[in-house]
């Protein structure tokens, strides 16, 4: 997931951090998964790929992306643990999305993510 340097937040790049043109920190942008499923990604990206975060899936539905699982804890099994990681990356992934397309002066792209963010935090499985 190239974050396009040239281009303004909500141009279909990555709205967050980035280092040497690739979508590296928190943020969101469009994706497409090796099964054909695309959607927009809120979470945490490291080099270009999805490492931590929610895809919202064009035809419908959430997907969980975690390339490598936590830790299991005192209070959580390892997919659980996974799981809170993904949305917690999820919800700090569009509040900066949404950030960068307000510093950008993007408001429609602002609120999507703001709205983005409220509709991940209502559907996160308790």
């Amino acid at each position: 997931m190239p974050h396009r340097r040239g281009g303004r937040a909500g141009d279909g790049g990555w709205a967050g951090g980035c280092r040497a043109g690739l979508a590296d920190g928190l943020g969101a942008g469009r994706v497409r998964f090796d099964d054909g499923e695309s959607g927009v990604l809120a979470g945490r990206a490291r080099g270009g790929q999805a490492v931590s975060g929610i895809a919202l899936l064009d035809q419908g539905g959430f997907r969980l992306v975690a390339m490598a699982p936590e830790p299991a804890g005192p209070m959580m099994d390892q997919a659980a643990a996974t799981s809170e990681r993904a949305f917690q990356n999820s919800f700090a992934g569009t509040a900066a999305a949404a950030e960068a397309h307000r510093r950008a002066g993007n408001a429609p792209s602002a609120r999507y993510y703001r709205q983005l963010r409220a509709r991940l935090i209502a559907g996160q499985p308790e």
